[in-house]
């Protein structure tokens, strides 16, 4: 699946395969496969306490794969299809109501991420394209941005990939709010650029490590975000879990 695939879904079928199906599948020779191999894939997974739509996802991942045996005249059935598979259940999104959006973007402001959060409650951006953002993606005199990248984990590194869907790549209308934002975090970061001088990474991205680098999403979730919940008094969230304040795109968001 390597050429057809974005690197981070090749490596979550990786992981799939890895962790779930060869661990019960391994030894069992293609032309004995049956149903009942399957269903034991299920059964551990769902014992182990792994969510149902993690399942699914692994048996969507065993279907694909089966279904290029069969194509390749290696066995004669999808034994995958003839189970069906752990029905996947949508988590409940807990967003913020637009008052606590206020008290998130007060409590931010003095945070290194504070654009950041703006950006994110203003526009829809997702974190990964936030984090991909450059200055010369944007446009502060016309107040808006172009999505052109997204940072996604291939292993144990770090990339600036393009978005998934052509949907994806597309023009973001900033409030002032937002342009407001950016402007006070282009100071803050032009004096770490000039304290740092040569140790500073110019990459021309907005959000970046202390010296330049690429943010991992980690570090924004765990290092800052959490932490600004806590002290805005605000429930724990995930990080796209907010309330969008109203901002007008060219284009859905993804």
């Amino acid at each position: 699946m390597q050429p057809h695939l974005r690197s981070r879904t090749l490596q979550r079928y990786e992981e799939l395969g890895r962790l779930h199906l060869l661990p019960v599948l391994g030894r069992v020779q293609l032309s004995q496969l049956g149903p009942q191999h399957v269903r034991e894939v299920h059964r551990r997974m769902l014992d182990a306490g792994i969510s149902p739509t993690t399942a699914h996802h692994a048996h969507a991942v065993l279907h694909r794969a089966l279904a290029d045996a069969v194509r390749w005249g290696m066995v004669q059935r999808n034994v995958a299809g003839l189970v069906r598979p752990p029905r996947m259940v949508s988590a409940e999104m807990r967003t913020l109501t637009p008052d606590q959006v206020k008290l998130l973007c007060r409590a931010a402001a003095e945070s290194p991420c504070e654009a950041l959060y703006v950006l994110a409650v203003t526009t829809g951006m997702r974190q990964g394209e936030l984090l991909a953002l450059r200055w010369s993606a944007i446009d502060l005199a016309r107040r808006n941005v172009q999505v052109t990248g997204t940072v996604t984990n291939v292993g144990s590194q770090l990339l600036i990939t393009p978005p998934k869907t052509a949907r994806s790549r597309r023009a973001v209308v900033l409030t002032p709010q937002a342009a407001a934002a950016l402007e006070r975090h282009r100071v803050r970061q032009d004096r770490d650029r000039d304290r740092l001088g040569a140790a500073w990474e110019d990459s021309d991205l907005v959000f970046t490590t202390a010296v330049g680098g690429l943010l991992k999403r980690d570090q924004v979730v765990r290092g800052d975000f959490v932490p600004l919940l806590k002290r805005a008094g605000l429930p724990p969230i995930r990080f796209h879990d907010y309330a969008d304040v109203g901002t007008t795109t060219k284009s859905p968001t993804a």
